[in-house]
């Protein structure tokens, strides 16, 4: 696994989480300068646990997992 590819992955789960937060506030009105630093935070931890997850998968052989059709 590459090192870009981990990197994309971190920066995806950081903009949907924190993105998601931050749209969440936004729809009750002005967010507050707690509220944005609350929602890079949780962009933040969410992207660490997901790249955690990803590092923590054994690499496959080539081959395997694949899909297979008949």
């Amino acid at each position: 696994m590459s090192t870009t590819y981990i990197l994309v992955s971190f920066f995806t789960a950081f903009v949907i989480a924190a993105g998601g937060a931050l749209g969440v506030v936004i729809v009750g009105g002005k967010p507050s300068p707690w509220q944005v630093v609350a929602a890079v935070t949780l962009g933040l931890v969410v992207a660490a646990k997901d790249t955690r997850s990803l590092l923590k998968l054994p690499p496959l052989p080539d081959g395997e997992g694949a899909p297979t059709t008949k």
